[in-house]
């Protein structure tokens, strides 16, 4: 909210609002900041540095606000805009991903996406995180969530899904505990 308060008129800090939101689960505001997002977007002038990187990042969180309030179609549709807008959009490979894996139940392709913004944004610990809850390869994966814990060892996220998979795959309960007592 203070980014906001302090530039009304910024596209990216509308489109960190609307992500923000979504995680809340607070989907209305989150279409509607994602949408003013993009409204701001399309209104910098033509020679701004990187305007369509702002576009397909807002429209990026608005398809991800349209996924997780049930509109997966509209999500779809709105992915791909941001698609056409960026090719490099990790934001928009990950969001495509969670679609594909959430609302199509299309592994194959929501891993092809995951895996396409991983490598766009290899330090992007969400996207990271995506990609290895849907690795097949359990060695992958435990290395992939390591990557993330050796960077932020308080990650909860990483490890959780570590404990997760000593316990549930290995049955390594003292290294599942571990882990799992960290976050």
């Amino acid at each position: 909210e203070k980014t906001i308060t302090a530039h009304p008129f910024s596209p990216e800090g509308w489109s960190i609002r609307a992500m923000s939101l979504n995680r809340l689960e607070r989907y209305g505001e989150s279409i509607s900041s994602a949408l003013h997002a993009v409204s701001l977007a399309e209104q910098l002038p033509a020679e701004t540095p990187n305007k369509h990187v702002s576009q397909a990042r807002a429209i990026a969180f608005l398809a991800e606000s349209y996924l997780d309030s049930g509109q997966i179609d509209r999500a779809m549709n709105t992915v791909e805009e941001a698609l056409e807008l960026n090719p490099n959009s990790f934001e928009a490979y990950q969001v495509r991903g969670k679609i594909y894996q959430l609302g199509y139940y299309d592994l194959v392709s929501a891993y092809n996406d995951f895996e396409t913004a991983h490598n766009i944004a290899p330090n992007m610990i969400y996207v990271t995180i995506w990609l290895a809850r849907i690795e097949q390869d359990f060695e992958n994966r435990v290395e992939l969530l390591q990557d993330i814990a050796d960077l932020n060892p308080n990650n909860t996220f990483a490890l959780f899904e570590l404990g997760a998979y000593y316990f549930r795959v290995e049955g390594n309960y003292n290294e599942a505990s571990a882990k799992l007592t960290s976050c």
